[in-house]
């Protein structure tokens, strides 16, 4: 018998379509999504203004990030925290306004109302407490302080198995590497000039770093290339008159205490006397072999470094009192010599003896222009009578390349690192030690610092018209918006490259 099944009221039931949640409870869950929602985002932005972090993110895009792109994300992350702030708050508020099943119209307006106050309030707060914007002298003013801590952690100290004698700076981070003044020099004339934040601890090394300095003084001759060295160099003792007169001008914090700067200013005074000394006095250059004054030997950097350490004691508020005008004529022979020498083809050249030459050296030029524009208050009229002086200003414009890799430095010719007498100088008329056994140190001359502290001098110059004013203006800043580019090169260079990087950068 065939017979037929039907489904039973169980299987219909199982095989209904389960009923449909009601709107009303989905809507409630989204309204939670807002709250959760609304609240994490409000706790985020308001989290990464009050612990500063906005600040911090800043730096690290700096560093991770050419300015030119940094400057727009700076501006989305500034505007996007309080943006955030508002809208979290907007919607974790949205959330708890329709949150409740049923509300009477005239409520929920009120509500809505006072949400829509306390969103603004709270945006208007959130951008009130924002940091102030990350411009490059307070990037710098960070990246100073930070280079100032690695040197001087470098520094040779009691403890160190040196021995002999302490305070100095070290050449490289190396810790197998010597000490040596000139490098503690430039990297005491560089902390110095920066915006670098100094604490008492660092104040004390400051001070151990001028005791290593005196205690290598050489009467007569200054300081050699390394401790011990009884032949000294001029540039040498130019970065040490630099750095004692900076710090003697130092006093937000002072480097020495009322008691000491006698002492301090006495020990100045000694290295800008034995500076003027060595000079040629028929042409007014220096050479790098401080005992012997022939103008054989005369160079460029030499004369640089040792006009400019004059020219920074009469600027000096502190010295002027105690030297007045006594280093005047020196101060103008060096500025004389240095234009006399320029070469409008190539620019300052390290020997301007070697008469053929064609290889511009960016950085020495930079480096010059720069020294000569601290000479300005006190002797421009003299600067502006000399051939060259405007001439020297106008080539820079011209040949700086904005977008130069920053390591691409020149270096000095090894042909030009030993000084000889010409052939044609008669043996009586030279002095004291013969050239040929003096051997100079083969510097390489930076581009990027010394680029961006000329090219800022210049934005002020009187002499050039407005448009190259402006022009040089531009150079500043686009040169100043690379500042983050030095860091990894800075990290592996020499000592000496970080000093110069301070100086250069130093807000003016």
């Amino acid at each position: 018998m065939n017979t037929t099944q039907t489904p039973s009221a169980q299987g219909d039931h199982a095989a209904a379509p389960a009923p449909a949640r009601p709107a009303r409870h989905d809507a409630s869950r989204r309204r939670r999504k807002f709250i959760r929602l609304g609240s994490a985002t409000t706790a985020v932005a308001v989290a990464a203004q009050t612990l500063g972090h906005v600040q911090a993110i800043s730096h690290f895009c700096i560093d991770a990030l050419h300015w030119s792109f940094f400057r727009n994300a700076d501006m989305v992350m500034r505007v996007g925290v309080p943006v955030a702030v508002a809208a979290g708050i907007g919607l974790a508020i949205y959330g708890l306004v329709f949150h409740a099943k049923e509300r009477r119209r005239e409520h929920t307006i009120l509500l809505a109302s006072i949400a829509i106050v306390a969103t603004s309030s709270a945006a208007y707060a959130s951008l009130k407490l924002l940091p102030k914007p990350v411009t490059v002298n307070d990037y710098i003013t960070t990246e100073a302080t930070e280079r100032t801590k690695r040197l001087l952690a470098f520094q040779v100290t009691a403890d160190d198995p040196v021995g002999h004698s302490t305070g100095g700076i070290r050449v490289t981070a190396d810790a197998t590497q010597p000490q040596q003044v000139w490098t503690t020099a430039q990297v005491l004339k560089g902390i110095l000039s920066s915006s670098a934040t100094l604490e008492a601890d660092d104040v004390e090394r400051i001070r151990g770093a001028f005791a290593y300095i005196d205690n290598q003084f050489v009467p007569d001759q200054g300081w050699g290339y390394f401790d011990g060295w009884q032949t000294g160099v001029t540039e040498i003792a130019g970065w040490v008159a630099l750095a004692q007169v900076a710090a003697i001008d130092r006093s937000k914090p002072a480097i020495w205490p009322e008691d000491q700067l006698p002492a301090a200013r006495a020990s100045a005074e000694r290295t800008l006397q034995l500076l003027v000394s060595k000079q040629n006095p028929a042409e007014g250059g220096w050479g790098p072999n401080i005992g012997d004054a022939s103008a054989d030997f005369q160079r460029t950097y030499s004369t640089a470094i040792a006009t400019w350490g004059l020219i920074e004691a009469r600027r000096s508020p502190a010295m002027r009192a105690t030297i007045g005008s006594r280093y005047d004529d020196a101060i103008r022979k060096g500025i004389g010599w240095l234009l006399t020498n320029y070469s409008p083809s190539v620019g300052w050249v390290p020997n301007p003896a070697r008469k053929v030459q064609n290889e511009p050296f960016l950085g020495l030029h930079a480096q010059v222009l720069f020294i000569l524009s601290r000479a300005e208050r006190d002797f421009g009229p003299y600067m502006h009578a000399q051939p060259n002086a405007l001439t020297a200003k106008q080539d820079f414009l011209a040949r700086v390349q904005l977008d130069r890799n920053i390591t691409d430095n020149n270096r000095m010719h090894d042909f030009d690192r030993y000084l000889q007498h010409a052939s044609a100088a008669p043996a009586a008329a030279r002095t004291v030690a013969c050239g040929c056994q003096f051997t100079v140190e083969a510097s390489t001359f930076l581009w990027y610092p010394w680029s961006l502290a000329a090219s800022r001098a210049l934005a002020n110059d009187p002499t050039l018209t407005p448009d190259q004013r402006e022009q040089a203006r531009q150079t500043a800043a686009t040169l100043g918006q690379r500042t983050a580019d030095a860091r990894s090169w800075l990290d592996r260079e020499f000592y000496y490259a970080t000093a110069e990087f301070l100086i250069g950068t130093a807000p003016v």
